[in-house]
């Protein structure tokens, strides 16, 4: 995803609902808001479809903890 010229960062992370189905969700830090779609389509053409978030969180910067 860093390869992707709008984001600095990326980390993906898998969830499970209430339900116990699992998603995964990219928080991804960028300068300026980058479209989810566009970053979508940018994902489906370098990775399977099982790696593509389901859900993205962007951030100017990730705190260091």
């Amino acid at each position: 995803m860093i390869t992707h010229e709008g984001v600095k960062e990326s980390y993906v992370m898998m969830h499970r609902d209430e339900a116990g189905q699992a998603s995964l969700c990219a928080y991804v830090a960028v300068d300026e808001e980058v479209q989810i779609a566009e970053l979508t389509r940018y994902l489906k053409e370098v990775l399977s479809e099982y790696m593509i978030p389901a859900h993205f969180v962007q951030w100017r910067h990730f705190l260091l903890l």
